[in-house]
């Protein structure tokens, strides 16, 4: 499998990382091991996790997904494996972390570190992100609303926090999750060479990073970790002919993929991945691998089936398709983008 360069770091990660946020919870201890093994001898070497993780958020599930991807580190070899995990923003569902309380200070992050570190069994994180931020953002719309409710908050000091890990060799680079380009500017502006990019959605149906965020990754030099690249498993390859029906626990963010007027999309989407005599999960991912300034995405599977089928070597997607892609795309937005 390629690997690409990850930002401005010396890292170079596989192009399909393997997303672990079921490991634990609908996904047994002994099917991610063995999803793990095969991922691994697929050439994957980014695995990514989270301390909140498995999903949904428990308190008798905290830090679980970790406990299984230690256990499996511990019988291959470390240094080959790129570990990329999570610290828990603030928030009052998840008041089993900090109490709830778990703004990005200099304490907190401290022992976010120290409890992935164990609970990985290694003495060291490759990427070290903020799974969301302080300040309360509204990430799953395109509407900017400023917060009535303000945090006490400070990106100098948590990148200053987050540059004493570096230095006492905890973390080796760290990024932003869920973020926006204001949020992106801060951690430039204090952050230094160890920050090295962003985790977001980015998908064939949701292109808004390519708008709001793109140029500023491009030109910084810094990399997008791009997750639901098949937004939920709707651009799988299935023919769905309604939205599917996801209770709010389980379905998390994924009912802004979850429309009508989504699954007409992708419908001809199909027709553009069939004229190419490409698979459809094949088109979603190499379409997202298209951009230099994607460094990887992050692929998760229910089953070992299901594994082997979405971690595949992908090629570079033609510009006939490309244009076809855009073309379909440029029907749904506002006339005036």
């Amino acid at each position: 499998m390629r690997k690409r360069r990850l930002g401005k770091s010396s890292l170079f990660v596989s192009e399909l990382a393997l997303g672990s946020i079921n490991f634990g919870g609908k996904i047994t201890t002994s099917s991610a091991t063995k999803i793990l093994d095969i991922v691994y001898e697929k050439g994957v070497n980014l695995i990514d996790t989270s301390e909140v993780y498995p999903m949904p958020f428990s308190e008798s599930g905290y830090g679980k997904t970790e406990k299984i991807i230690g256990k499996w580190l511990q019988g291959n070899n470390r240094d080959s494996i790129i570990i990329s995990t999570k610290a828990a923003g603030p928030g009052e569902f998840i008041k089993w972390i900090r109490n709830g309380k778990s703004i990005h200070n200099r304490e907190n992050l401290q022992s976010a570190v120290e409890g992935s570190l164990t609970r990985l069994g290694t003495d060291y994180i490759d990427i070290f992100w903020l799974n969301w931020p302080d300040r309360p953002i509204n990430s799953s719309d395109i509407f900017f609303e400023e917060s009535k409710q303000q945090k006490s908050y400070s990106i100098e000091e948590t990148s200053d926090a987050l540059l004493s890990l570096v230095k006492a060799g905890k973390i080796r680079h760290f990024g932003i999750s869920n973020e926006t380009p204001w949020g992106i500017a801060q951690y430039l502006k204090f952050g230094g060479e160890h920050f090295i990019g962003i985790q977001n959605p980015f998908n064939l149906i949701n292109r808004g990073f390519e708008i709001s965020h793109a140029e500023m990754v491009a030109m910084e030099n810094l990399s997008l970790i791009a997750y639901s690249p098949l937004a939920g498993g709707l651009l799988g390859g299935k023919r769905e002919k309604s939205p599917l029906k996801r209770s709010k626990r389980d379905s998390f963010w994924l009912n802004q993929y979850n429309s009508i007027q989504n699954l007409v999309h992708i419908s001809k989407l199909k027709h553009i991945a069939e004229e190419s005599n490409i698979k459809m999960h094949a088109l979603a991912l190499q379409f997202v691998l298209s951009f230099e300034w994607v460094a990887s995405t992050i692929v998760g599977c229910s089953t070992t089936e299901q594994c082997r089928q979405n971690f595949i070597n992908t090629s570079i997607l033609d510009k006939k398709t490309l244009k076809k892609i855009n073309k379909l795309h440029k029907q749904r937005m506002p006339p005036c983008n």
